[in-house]
């Protein structure tokens, strides 16, 4: 899902010749809490938010183009159910959100790993 501020600015972009930059990288981000408005609660305990590359968008689609690791978890994370891409490596704003397409519960020690191509936005 595309958040609410993400959505004003593409349209004031697109309709309002109001202009819009976008980020010079962005950043996948796991949720343990649904992150709807931005306020989902990001892991703690060796979690970091990882750079992510999407590929050229195909028929309105485009997929992350390389494998993710977010590393060995210093403390149980939790089930973690919710993906979202961020602009800024921490703080920033939340531009997509969705759900993860099988939730993994990360326990002490644990490494969350996902597959190039396996995290999708479309603008439907």
């Amino acid at each position: 899902m595309m958040t609410e501020a993400l959505k004003n600015s593409l349209i004031s972009a697109t309709l309002r010749n109001v202009a819009y930059t976008s980020p010079a990288s962005v950043y996948l981000a796991l949720f343990t809490t649904i992150p709807s408005g931005g306020l989902g609660t990001e892991p703690t305990g060796g979690y970091a938010r990882q750079a992510v590359v999407f590929d050229p968008p195909a028929a309105g689609i485009t997929q992350n183009q390389g494998a993710l690791s977010f590393g060995a978890a210093t403390a149980a994370w939790g089930q973690v159910r919710w993906i979202g891409v961020y602009d800024a490596l921490t703080g920033g704003n939340l531009l997509y959100w969705g759900v993860l397409g099988q939730p993994r519960d990360v326990g002490n020690g644990q490494t969350l790993n996902l597959a190039a191509g396996s995290v999708s936005i479309s603008l439907e």
